[in-house]
C-alpha cells in the first residue's frame, strides 16, 4: 500500500506534457497577433497626442517669453520637415519687433523639436476647423505681441491661427489659439472636434 501511494505522487509530480505546453504557446501566438494591430494603432495615437500637447507647451512658452520680456515670440512650423520650435523677437536698433522696413531677427529658444516618426502637420480632406477657426487653415507662424496676444501679420490680434497634426492611423488633433491667447488642444471623433 506504501508503495502505490509513492507512485502516484511521483506521476503527479510530473509537470505539464510537451503537448500541453505546446497548446498554451499557439494560443498565446494567435491572441498575440490578434492584438498588434490595435496596440499599434493606439501607440500611434498615443504619440500624436504627445506631439499634440507638446505643441501647445511652446505656444504657452512663446506667449510667456512675449510678456515677460516685452518683445514678441513665436512658435516656427516647418509643415514639410515635421519640426517646430521657439522663436523670440530681436528688434533692430531704433526699431520694433513689428517694423517692416527694418525686420527683426528672430533667435531659437530651446532647439528645435521633431514630430513622432508616424505624425504629420496637415488635415487631409477636413473640411470642418477647430476652436475659433471659421474655414480650416493652417500657419507658418502663431506669433504672440509683448502682452500675450496672437497677432497676424499685419500685428492685429487674432483668433485664426491653429495647427493640424494627423498621424498614419487616421487620427487627427488640432491645436488652437483664441483672441484671449487661450491654447486649447483638440482631437477629432467622428467629424466633431472635441477639447482633447
Amino acid at each position: 500500500m506504501a508503495k502505490s501511494a509513492k507512485t502516484q505522487r511521483t506521476q503527479s509530480d510530473g509537470g505539464f506534457s510537451l503537448i500541453e505546453l505546446m497548446i498554451v504557446v499557439a494560443i498565446t501566438m494567435v491572441i498575440l497577433a490578434i492584438s498588434i494591430p490595435s496596440l499599434s494603432a493606439a501607440l500611434q495615437s498615443f504619440e500624436a497626442g504627445g506631439d499634440a500637447r507638446g505643441i501647445a507647451g511652446q505656444l504657452s512658452l512663446a506667449r510667456l517669453r512675449a510678456a515677460a520680456n516685452f518683445t514678441q515670440a513665436r512658435v516656427n512650423f516647418n509643415l514639410a520637415g515635421g519640426t517646430y520650435q521657439l522663436e523670440v523677437c530681436t528688434p533692430q536698433t531704433g526699431y520694433t519687433c513689428e517694423s517692416t522696413t527694418n525686420p527683426p531677427t528672430w533667435t531659437i529658444d530651446g532647439g528645435v523639436h521633431q514630430l513622432s516618426a508616424k505624425t504629420a502637420f496637415g488635415f487631409g480632406s477636413l473640411t470642418t476647423p477647430a476652436g475659433t477657426q471659421t474655414t480650416i487653415t493652417q500657419t507658418n507662424f502663431i506669433v504672440f505681441n509683448s502682452r500675450g496676444i496672437p497677432v497676424d501679420a499685419t500685428n492685429t490680434a487674432t483668433g485664426s491661427d491653429a495647427i493640424y497634426l494627423n498621424n498614419q492611423g487616421g487620427t487627427y488633433y488640432a491645436i488652437t489659439v483664441s483672441p484671449s491667447s487661450r491654447i486649447n488642444v483638440w482631437q477629432l471623433t467622428g467629424s466633431t472636434w472635441h477639447q482633447f
